[in-house]
């Protein structure tokens, strides 16, 4: 499938940097009505990249503009999937004024740092404004250190491996 991905995150951007990309042109400047060319080519062939660009003095009204809402539907002219990168939920009304312009959000959730009453906020917030929710990643979990749950989920499994006890006891 043909990819591309969208650091829209103009506040703390980081996509450049785990793509090691310059990040002199990018969505902030598309937006604000300069340039076109924002599309960056990945080492995958099958992933282009759209940096945040520098970061602007107003980055919701620019998440906001109609120049977004015309970008995001040329890509789904050429591309299979989109993904938007946002800042987090809860901080700024970023992440809920791109759900205007998404078919789908998956809210991912940091292990050990994000609570469940700041995952429920952050599931209200996104209903408030009908985000249609595909799932929640929790990411930076370890199951070797992690709770008394997850280290007896990642027991069994090392146990049993993906048969599960039954298929285990049947071998």
């Amino acid at each position: 499938k043909k990819v591309v991905l969208i650091d829209a995150d103009m506040r703390k951007p980081r996509i450049h940097k785990a793509m090691k990309m310059t990040n002199k042109i990018g969505l902030s400047i598309y937006l604000s009505g300069g340039m076109s060319g924002i599309l960056k080519k990945s080492s995958n062939e099958n992933l282009d990249v759209i940096t945040s660009g520098p970061i602007p003095p107003n980055p919701s009204e620019l998440l906001s503009s109609k120049h977004m809402q015309i970008l995001m539907n040329n890509l789904k002219d050429n591309y299979d999937v989109i993904i938007v990168d946002s800042p987090p939920l809860l901080s700024v009304a970023d992440a809920r004024i791109l759900t205007r312009v998404c078919d789908g959000t998956v809210l991912v959730v940091r292990a050990k740092q994000t609570t469940f009453d700041m995952a429920r906020k952050a599931i209200r917030l996104l209903s408030s404004v009908d985000a249609p929710v595909l799932g929640m990643v929790i990411n930076a979990l370890d199951l070797k250190k992690s709770d008394y749950y997850y280290q007896y989920y990642y027991g069994s499994y090392e146990t049993y491996g993906a048969l599960g006890k039954e298929g285990a006891a049947e071998s």
